[in-house]
């Protein structure tokens, strides 16, 4: 069993475990738990990665943030969000259309570099907007 972390009773000078929740043993399915920024092995070869972050930006101007680069992976399902107003979330592959504008929020992984983007076009300006991403891939 893991420590989520230690209480120092200074009294006695001594550390006191502090036990740590369960996590669900199907922990694949459950994005919105998984630890930021840390790659996690669900066996079989499937690997899984989140990544939160904010988005600031004008109206009508792409962003184009680069989540984190590795190469030689292949990723079969990605999922998310990112707030574009207080009211509005779109998610990832996303599209709306209004007039001759595309508003958009998508991933993008280019098998040259490693580099996972995520980009962005918002009617609103963006100022911290969060986002909350995942993706699963395999290692080629």
């Amino acid at each position: 069993m893991g420590y989520a972390a230690f209480i120092a009773d200074k009294e006695n000078n001594e550390l006191i475990p502090v036990v740590a929740p369960p996590l669900p043993t199907d922990l694949i399915n459950y994005p919105n738990l998984w630890a930021v920024n840390v790659e996690l092995d669900f066996g079989n070869g499937v690997f899984g990665r989140r990544f939160k972050g904010a988005i600031t930006a004008a109206a009508n101007v792409v962003s184009a943030i680069v989540l984190f680069t590795q190469l030689q992976i292949d990723i079969f399902d990605s999922g998310g969000y990112c707030f574009v107003t207080a009211a509005t979330k779109y998610f990832v592959n996303a599209i709306y259309i209004d007039g001759n504008t595309i508003y958009f929020l998508n991933l993008n992984y280019n098998i040259n570099t490693g580099q996972l983007g995520l980009q962005s076009r918002s009617v609103s300006s963006r100022t911290n907007a969060p986002y909350d991403i995942w993706i699963l891939y395999t290692k080629v």
